[in-house]
């Protein structure tokens, strides 16, 4: 019997330290310095000996607290001393609490900003990450991307410092290299290119509303592959933690300069962005496919997307979580103008240039995490993309093009229909798993299978 009351004592003990923990992170200001961060302020948690100290960032943390409710204090020789109730900490979750302090005697506290995220996902999170880091790191997240307004992956690197993006196109360039000294990866897993003439996958291609945050590593590291030099650009793609919800949106918008216009397509160009020829013979195609191009309906911008996700808890420290979002946008615009062609005189010109381009675009990503216990984790992972752009174009409207290499009559113009359609899809399906000990000790695999 005495063995007995050994046996589930130890298993008490063992479920108690076994029982996932949260964290508290948050930044400090100074109102009275146009919030300017608020460096050695003393953090203390309300009943419990546990405080800390805000850094030259003004970042604190509280790391590895049990879940509950507790109150936080906030102390800094001639301040205010604040005190912040119901500060909520659920296990493997990060909770921010940001706090803007004042003189004793200056403007009295108007807000206090308490939220809960996922790991990564708080602006502050990711930032106390990267101090921990052994490796240098920069990153942005998803918090950030969408204060500041950012569309897709290639923007958010250009945010961060030593990376600059052209303009007009999806090439990044960090510390001045660019796409041949680069790797991109999701997830940790490389990603195929969607051109053969680049090594890497337009980061264009990748909205916000699939990543969580982004990290770009300028140093080597044994978690990255060894073909890189400049750095190496990793997306997380979001995941479901919390409670249970579902998001719909739905906007408009109109392209003055194209709305006036009727609008071209090439013909066998759907609505979504696809090519509808596909399933015939290649050969017939070419031979009966018209050239002239058809009108399509209004050119009205359009963009509708649904997110959700939620979680089943089983026995002990099991969860499912499930987690799926699904997009689609599109644009229309209208060129008018003139174009010329020189090499050391000039090739080609054309005064009256008509241009219709179009783009859709259709996102979906699903998730599934299977957390066997806090040891062991599972991920899944599936991505797919369909980016399309579609080009009508008329040079020398008028017939009033000239060419230097023709050798007809001068008298007559030249006049040149262009069409083009370019369609990427992507599948990104990915198996990726976890396990860290009591000891220290960590082991991540991944499985990657994708089309292009």
């Amino acid at each position: 019997m005495k063995y007995v009351i050994y046996i589930i004592a130890f298993l008490c003990i063992t479920s108690s330290f076994s029982q996932e923990t949260g964290s508290i992170v948050g930044k400090l200001t100074d109102r009275e310095l146009n919030d300017e961060p608020l460096a050695f302020a003393n953090i203390l948690i309300k009943g419990t000996t546990t405080g800390t100290t805000s850094d030259f960032d003004g970042l604190y943390e509280f790391s590895n607290i049990e879940p509950g409710t507790y109150t936080l204090v906030f102390r800094f020789l001639g301040y205010e001393t604040i005190e912040i109730p119901n500060v909520k900490v659920e296990p493997d979750k990060v909770t921010t609490v940001n706090v803007p302090m004042s003189a004793s005697e200056g403007v009295a506290l108007d807000e206090v900003v308490i939220t809960t995220s996922a790991r990564k996902d708080s602006e502050i999170a990711l930032l106390l990450e990267q101090k921990r880091a052994i490796t240098i790191q920069e990153g942005i997240s998803a918090e950030a991307l969408t204060s500041k307004g950012i569309d897709d992956a290639a923007a958010a690197v250009a945010k961060i410092s030593g990376i600059s993006k052209q303009r007009g196109s999806s090439n990044v360039y960090v510390r001045g290299l660019g796409d041949r000294y680069q790797n991109t990866t999701l997830n940790g897993l490389s990603l195929p290119s969607t051109d053969v003439n680049k090594k890497n996958i337009d980061l264009d291609l990748f909205s916000t509303d699939v990543i969580e945050s982004i990290g770009v590593s300028k140093a080597f590291s044994t978690n990255f592959f060894g073909d890189f030099s400049a750095g190496n650009v990793n997306i997380v793609s979001k995941a479901h933690t919390g409670k249970p919800y579902i998001n719909v949106n739905i906007g408009s918008g109109i392209n003055s300069a194209a709305i006036g216009e009727d609008f071209l397509l090439n013909e066998g160009i759907s609505y979504f962005g696809r090519y509808n020829r596909y399933d015939n013979n290649p050969f017939a195609i070419v031979l009966g496919q018209p050239v002239d191009p058809v009108e399509t309906g209004s050119p009205i911008n359009v963009n509708f997307g649904v997110e959700g996700g939620f979680s089943i808890d089983f026995s002990g420290e099991s969860r499912l979580s499930f987690f799926g979002t699904a997009s689609f946008s599109n644009g229309w615009r209208f060129r008018q103008g003139e174009a010329s062609d020189f090499t050391n005189t000039l090739n080609s010109s054309y005064p009256n240039v008509d241009q219709y381009i179009y783009d859709a675009t259709t996102t979906a990503l699903a998730n599934i995490d299977y957390r066997v216990s806090s040891d062991l984790k599972f991920q899944y992972r599936s991505l797919y993309i369909n980016s399309a752009t579609d080009q009508t174009e008329f040079f020398g409207s008028n017939g009033e093009g000239t060419i230097r290499d023709d050798i007809g009559d001068a008298d007559e113009g030249f006049f040149i229909y262009n069409g083009r359609f370019n369609q990427d899809q992507i599948f990104v399906n990915q198996l990726l798993g976890e396990y860290s000990d009591a000891q220290g000790y960590e082991l991540n695999w991944g499985l990657g299978y994708n089309k292009l």
